[in-house]
């Protein structure tokens, strides 16, 4: 079910940020039918053509999460979903480039997250980022080693993440 919790949260975090579309609405339908939770409004929502309008799949989603008694996570626990979810695809050995799921981990600190003190690695790493990308002259960090560096952030933030989770 934890599972669930992360794509409802994720879900919400594009629902927050206004950048939700049918499909979102349809995958996270799906995956509530993967894993048994087949109420009404769960199949009609995963029975909609993605063409539909964005309003009835929100009506359908809003009604779903009522019948199945799931509470809304906060902005801020989507957004920690979300890097959790970055991290991930970091791990995963993605074919998106290392260096752009970081940017967007930084967004998510600084644009969304009022803690950029707790994840301040994020924004060393994202310094180093720009300094490789820009040629800054007066310290340009190895590339390999920041790479390893940001696996090896991406793997404590899921460590931490996984601590909490079971609180």
């Amino acid at each position: 079910m934890g599972q669930l919790s992360q794509i409802t949260k994720e879900l919400y975090y594009k629902i927050y940020k206004n950048i939700d579309n049918g499909q979102d609405y349809l995958n996270w339908s799906f995956a509530c039918i993967d894993y048994g939770l087949e109420g009404k409004f769960v199949l009609q929502l995963a029975s909609l053509k993605s063409t539909e309008s964005l309003f009835i799949f929100k009506e359908y989603f809003d009604r779903a999460m009522r019948e199945m008694d799931f509470e809304i996570p906060t902005f801020e626990e989507c957004s920690l979903a979300y890097m959790v979810k970055y991290c991930n695809e970091i791990l995963s050995n993605t074919s998106r480039d290392i260096f752009d799921i970081v940017k967007d981990i930084f967004n998510v600190v600084v644009l969304d997250l009022d803690r950029a003190a707790e994840y301040s690695v994020w924004l060393e790493l994202d310094d180093g980022i720009d300094r490789i990308r820009y040629d800054d002259e007066y310290f340009k960090p190895d590339e390999e080693e920041l790479k390893n560096r940001i696996i090896e952030e991406a793997r404590i933030l899921l460590a931490t993440q996984n601590v909490e989770d079971f609180r």
